[in-house]
């Protein structure tokens, strides 16, 4: 059983992925998209307490301006949504805590801003970053062109091989959709990535994707606190001391 997932391996940053073209609306509501099925056992936790955790990950949101990050992160924090939020200017963080197979995993998360006169900020805060959350909006197809150049800023600061996972927001607004789902998967899976789709608006795979994100970043850094490997390393004791009883 392979007990470590392996690392994302890095792609030559003279090759550039050229996303397809999807001008198409969408006519008919596509479910909101989770591209990895597998069951995880993680937890939002309601009541975190200020220095009661096992580690703790710094996650980077990060993209485009109005495709909705700062809403995502208060969405996940079960915030009122509001429609018109200002442009997020410099960075900010919050703390989440999520249970991870009974151990408590803490989230840093930044809420970074897209405006380019921004991005010398951006890449200073990528220092010590574990986790990033690259978010496009599904209706605005310069958004989702952008994920290459984002990418490339990655690859620039070393930090590409960590867990990232692309995120279509606003799949509320389905009949506005400008980039298919197949289009977004594909790319998703050329950056080696999960893809989810959400809506900051009605809280839709939200939860799910920040969960997904906590449970990922254990598994990478720290397995030993997951209950698969605990379990694992059981069972090889156990064979082990079968054979020498033999």
């Amino acid at each position: 059983m392979e007990l470590f997932r392996k690392r994302r391996g890095k792609k030559n940053s003279e090759t550039d992925h050229a996303a397809p073209e999807e001008t198409e609306k969408s006519t008919a509501k596509e479910k909101p998209h989770v591209s990895c099925a597998k069951p995880i056992r993680c937890e939002f936790n309601k009541n975190p307490m200020e220095s009661d955790y096992d580690v703790i990950y710094k996650v980077l949101v990060i993209g485009e301006s109005y495709v909705g990050k700062t809403s995502l992160i208060n969405s996940m924090r079960h915030e009122t949504y509001t429609r018109n939020l200002m442009p997020t200017v410099g960075v900010d963080f919050v703390n989440q805590d999520y249970d991870v197979d009974g151990h408590r995993v803490r989230l840093q998360i930044w809420d970074t801003a897209g405006q380019e006169r921004f991005r010398d900020i951006n890449k200073f805060m990528y220092r010590g970053t574990k986790g990033l959350l690259l978010v496009f909006d599904i209706t605005d197809k310069n958004t989702f062109d952008s994920i290459n150049y984002w990418m490339r800023t990655l690859a620039e600061a070393d930090i590409d091989s960590e867990e990232v996972i692309i995120v279509g927001n606003k799949c509320d607004l389905w009949w506005q959709r400008k980039i298919k789902l197949a289009a977004a998967e594909k790319l998703a899976k050329y950056h080696s990535s999960k893809y989810f789709e959400t809506s900051a608006k009605e809280n839709t795979n939200v939860t799910e994707l920040f969960s997904q994100m906590a449970y990922d970043l254990v598994e990478a850094n720290n397995p030993k606190l997951l209950y698969a490997y605990t379990m694992t390393v059981q069972e090889l004791a156990k064979q082990k001391q079968k054979k020498e009883r033999k």
